[in-house]
């Protein structure tokens, strides 16, 4: 018996038929989920991925609503995903709610913790508080790098930590000669985006470069701002060593995260919150002049700042990321926290503040 030859002609396959339909990839339907991509620990991140080359800004949706934006990484290994923060917006979506992801041009992108569907509807058996969702992201709420949901730098806010700021630095440029300059995301802030950064709308970081190098001798300059600082009406509160929140009575609903900085004996650069990648060594080229701005607010900054910025957050800086994926946690050094004595007289400092206050407020008027 012969041999059966190939198809051909009439009797081959045709382009478009069943076989060739079945192989295609097919697009992917939405998917009832039971917050599964929300709950994605440690960090609670909803994530994705853009096609080859692709990049720019994409935003997280809520029945079509924008809720937070972010940039897709150009960058090592994550380059070409996206990563959302926004843990507590599960406590504002129930049965049949929709969650997307939207490129630049509004086209939905495969979300890679809901099975690479472009959608995925909610069913958890409770009702929506959608309406709520909204009316707060219309008010000027955000979701933070920390996925909670809280008011955002709303022009106010934005007003009073500026003052705040100014205020500070007065205080150790006259007691000390110390330079005031912005820190981790507001130095980001400010050298990125010439601005405030949406999704980083807790504290206000801040730092001095502090003139000693030794443990000792940085920690007991950084007491003695402190002092200074409560001296002249500020107070203090928060603190574990590392860094301390200050606030005023004048400027309400803000603090600054006041970290001290420093070129320690070895001549690497440092903060008290800590750094994640190789120091930087060049004293001179810190204090070298330079101002940047935060909107209109020109203040001062270090002169190496992108060096700076390396260092606390490798060289991905260069591209907003809301989910805050820095690739390696902060480590610092603990010889130059406050210890327990220095934060047993801050304690003090605190307490002596708040008597010295509550006793103005309770003097009748004359």
């Amino acid at each position: 018996m012969a041999a059966k030859s190939p198809r051909s002609g009439a009797d081959a396959e045709a382009p478009g038929s069943r076989k060739s339909d079945s192989s295609r990839p097919k697009t992917p339907k939405p998917v009832v989920s039971n917050l599964g991509p929300l709950n994605d620990p440690p960090a609670k991140h909803i994530r994705g991925r853009t096609g080859p080359g692709d990049g720019g800004t994409v935003t997280l949706c809520v029945n079509d609503h924008p809720v937070v934006r972010t940039s897709v990484h150009d960058h090592g290994k994550t380059a070409g995903q996206f990563f959302f923060s926004c843990a507590e917006l599960a406590d504002f979506l129930g049965d049949g709610d929709r969650i997307s992801v939207r490129d630049a041009g509004g086209s939905a992108i495969p979300i890679r913790s809901a099975g690479a569907a472009t959608e995925f509807v909610v069913a958890t058996g409770t009702p929506s508080r959608f309406a709520d969702l909204r009316a707060k992201l219309d008010a000027g709420h955000v979701f933070t790098k920390f996925g909670k949901l809280q008011e955002g730098w709303t022009p106010a806010r934005r007003m009073a930590v500026r003052g705040l700021f100014e205020a500070a630095a007065r205080v150790l440029a006259e007691e000390f000669g110390l330079v005031l300059v912005p820190a981790y995301g507001n130095l980001l802030g400010a050298i990125r985006e010439g601005g405030f950064i949406e999704h980083d709308a807790g504290l206000f970081d801040v730092s001095y470069l502090s003139a000693h190098a030794a443990p000792a001798d940085v920690t007991a300059e950084a007491l003695a701002v402190f002092a200074r600082l409560h001296a002249r009406g500020f107070g203090s509160a928060g603190s574990k060593g590392a860094a301390v929140y200050v606030s005023h009575p004048e400027f309400k609903g803000v603090k600054l995260d006041f970290n001290w900085a420093w070129f320690g004996p070895d001549g690497a650069f440092d903060l008290s919150m800590g750094s994640r990648y190789e120091k930087c060594r060049d004293r001179a080229a810190y204090e070298a002049p330079r101002t940047a701005f935060l909107d209109d607010w020109a203040l001062r900054v270090p002169g190496n700042a992108e060096d700076i910025l390396v260092q606390l957050y490798g060289v991905n800086w260069v591209t907003p990321d809301q989910g805050h994926r820095t690739g390696a946690p902060l480590t610092n050094d603990p010889r130059y926290s406050l210890d327990d004595a220095q934060m047993a007289e801050l304690a003090r400092l605190r307490a002596r503040t708040k008597a010295r206050t509550a006793g103005k407020a309770a003097r009748p008027p004359r």
